[in-house]
């Protein structure tokens, strides 16, 4: 192990072995400790005394000249070890390897002349086995033209900075804009500029046209290594006061890592620069955009340790992995001062979760159900106990006393009793927490749980149970049960039977498969008394009921009634419905009328329809008008 002095004046080092001395040797022999580029070119020779006993060996090289320093942290220097029986050991000097990312969030209250800027910044740093520094730098909300970036020191009692490297040349600009990246390598570090930066006493510094000093610096600091791969993938997403609306004159900024694993859980990782001198409390929040449908959901992390913040969020909802997929995310940083935000941005993580939603999930299985339910858009909420629920939300009722799932639809609470599966077993348990009993092979409760989001419900690994789809209910038509390790749960659909039927048709709107209509029964002329009921040519059979050719009706839907807005019609033996078609409206504020199956405008116009009629007759008199004029 080689160590380099604060002063990078000298080296140390402590050398491990076993086998350097042979059985010919002197129990006290001298051996020579050599640093070389090659077998011939010997830059640094020192002899040492051991014993056959030994097997640690230290030392220090003195006096290490600048030319040796830039060889050393560049790998191009070996250790070599050589015993008086000829004997050796050889091996290349090369920096600290680790898998460790070194950062730097440039703010504003960070630089040499603290401001309240809205620019932000980010740098990602990364040494490579030769000795070369990897660096990433990313400026945000720039408010003049970046003339420096700078990796340097602190500044001595003179006030004046060593700077290590310019990355002015590789800085790129963003079209039509003054941030931009720049991404390079720094090939000539020496030994002591890897000792500052591994001891984090280097900086980051960014100047511009109208601030020739510093607008923006961070400290160099090194993040440990813990698996988090969206570090070795990507930059950071930076969070600048210039995104907030309108932009905060905050002097903060921050960046952070957001990765999707495989158990869809959401891992953080997020740094923040310039709060701690002028704010005591604040927290970040991951929200979705207001603009989705539906309540948005947010995520509040308050958990800083050095303004730094890491963590895993497990258990969230399907509607925000797909809002996370397509970028409907913000994370946001608040103060106490700035309730409403004082940094964010916009995030995006492509991820596959959003697919196991408990509605898209099994969408298969009841495909047919839900084309029996006329979607309309139309957001309305359910007050219970307080609570407002969106429409399309489920949870578990506190008030009802039997194991149930209530979800609102449509302004409507629709609650349902818990459906169980059959069992095989003579005696099932029911387990805390669960609804339905389940069978225990040899007495033994197997560890682990999942959350199914159609029910609200954490259930062991082991049970099964029907899925709780909003708003129909339990789906008897498939068999959920928990992955084994992982929190994650795995629906398998019921097959049903092949038909020979050329229509099936099914029975209820619950059921899960389709069965054959009932033939009716053509009476012979024997029973002239019985009044015959076969089907004319034309007719139709809608759930076991029969409509004549050309005869109109509205459908009843199960759990729902009978559905007005909806006009189904036989024509020649088959089925169509149609709702009507509602006209389009360009105002703000909307209302249904009590009994009508369209929306109007709350103040009673059309919006731009009827401010273009008007245009027209004012264009229209204004013609008449001039032509009198003639």
């Amino acid at each position: 192990m080689v160590t380099l002095s604060a002063d990078a004046q000298s080296l140390s080092f402590i050398i491990d072995y076993q086998g350097l001395l042979s059985k010919s040797d002197p129990d006290i022999s001298t051996v020579k400790i050599q640093f070389a580029r090659n077998s011939r070119n010997v830059v640094k020779e020192i002899t040492a005394k051991v014993t056959k006993q030994d097997t640690e060996l230290a030392e220090v090289w003195s006096r290490l000249s600048q030319s040796q320093s830039k060889q050393l942290a560049r790998g191009k220097l070996k250790l070599r070890i050589l015993a008086p029986s000829g004997r050796k050991l050889e091996g290349r000097i090369t920096p600290k390897m680790s898998c460790n990312t070194y950062q730097a969030v440039m703010s504003g209250l960070e630089a040499l002349k603290p401001s309240m800027s809205v620019s932000a910044g980010s740098a990602i740093m990364h040494i490579q086995e030769n000795g070369n520094i990897r660096y990433q730098v990313r400026l945000i909300g720039m408010e003049s033209v970046v003339t420096s970036i700078t990796i340097e020191g602190a500044p001595n009692k003179r006030d004046k900075r060593r700077r290590m490297t310019r990355m002015m040349n590789d800085y790129k600009k963003d079209k039509n804009s003054l941030d931009g990246w720049a991404n390079g390598t720094y090939t000539k570090p020496n030994a002591r500029e890897i000792y500052l930066l591994m001891r984090q006493q280097l900086y980051v510094n960014v100047a511009t046209r109208n601030k020739r000093v510093s607008v923006l610096r961070g400290r160099i600091t090194q993040i440990l290594f813990h698996g988090h791969l969206a570090r070795h993938i990507d930059h950071p997403i930076v969070m600048s006061p210039s995104m907030m609306t309108p932009p905060v004159r905050s002097g903060i900024a921050g960046h952070v890592w957001l990765d999707v694993d495989k158990a869809c859980s959401l891992h953080y990782d997020m740094v923040v620069s310039g709060i701690s001198s002028h704010h005591t409390d604040f927290s970040a929040s991951i929200e979705e955009s207001p603009d989705v449908r539906g309540r948005p959901h947010s995520i509040l992390i308050n958990r800083f340790t050095n303004n730094k913040a890491l963590g895993v969020l497990s258990d969230l909802p399907d509607d925000f992995f797909y809002n996370l997929n397509f970028g409907n995310i913000f994370i946001k940083l608040t103060t106490k001062e700035h309730p409403t935000g004082v940094i964010q941005s916009n995030v995006t993580v492509p991820n596959q979760c959003f697919s196991k939603t408990s509605r898209k999930n099994n969408g298969d299985i009841l495909e047919d159900m839900e084309n029996n339910l006329v979607e309309e858009d139309i957001s309305r909420r359910c007050n219970v106990d307080g609570v407002l629920y969106d429409d399309g939300d489920s949870w578990v009722p506190k008030a009802v006393k039997k194991c149930a799932t209530c979800s609102c639809h449509r302004g409507r609470v629709i609650c349902h009793e818990a459906v169980c599966p059959p069992v095989s077993c003579k005696d099932p348990v029911k387990l805390s927490g669960e609804c339905c009993p389940t069978c225990i092979s040899r007495n033994k409760i197997a560890s682990g749980k999942c959350f199914f989001h159609g029910d609200k419900r954490q259930h062991h690994v082991g049970t099964m149970w029907y899925p709780y789809v909003p708003p129909f209910g339990y789906s008897t038509c498939a068999i959920c049960s928990c992955v084994p390790g992982r929190n994650e749960y795995n629906c398998t659909r019921i097959r049903c039977p092949k038909l020979d039927c050329p229509d099936p048709i099914r029975l209820r709107g619950t059921d899960c498969c389709k069965v054959c209509p009932v033939k009716p029964v053509t009476l012979t002329r024997k029973s002239k008394n019985v009044q015959q009921d076969a089907p004319k040519k034309g007719d139709c059979s809608v759930g076991g009921k029969r409509f004549d050719n050309g005869e109109e009706w509205n459908p009843r839907i199960t759990n729902f009634g009978t559905e007005k807005c909806v006009t189904c019609k036989c024509k020649n033996g088959k089925a169509k419905c149609r709702r009507p078609r509602c006209p389009r409206l360009h105002c703000r504020r909307k209302t249904r009328p009590s009994g009508s199956c369209c929306r109007v405008c709350a103040d009673g116009k059309n919006g731009r329809k009827d401010r273009k009629r008007k245009n027209r007759r004012r264009k229209g008199k204004a013609g008449r008008n001039a032509s009198k004029l003639f």
